[in-house]
């Protein structure tokens, strides 16, 4: 098994954050809906992500970080067509 580089993970795991932060922008912009919104399934969603280098600097362990990149990766798919 290779060497599993923590901070390098977390940079990883947050840039796909950032990465579907930013799907999310395109697809209000184009849609015409708001993100901000808490109270739908989107803003919800968003907000999650904006919250998410929080989860992924608390992570320890390589299994942390691969949940949270299949969560980001699962919230990134509702947005893409």
């Amino acid at each position: 098994m290779a060497n599993f580089d923590l901070g390098l993970a977390r940079c990883y795991a947050k840039e796909r954050a950032k990465g579907a932060l930013d799907e999310y922008a395109s697809y209000g912009r184009i849609y015409k809906i708001n993100i901000f919104d808490a109270t739908t399934e989107i803003g919800k969603n968003f907000e999650e992500l904006w919250n998410m280098h929080t989860y992924i600097d608390e992570c320890e362990t390589e299994e942390e970080i691969n949940k949270y990149l299949e969560r980001i990766a699962e919230l990134k798919a509702a947005v893409i067509e």
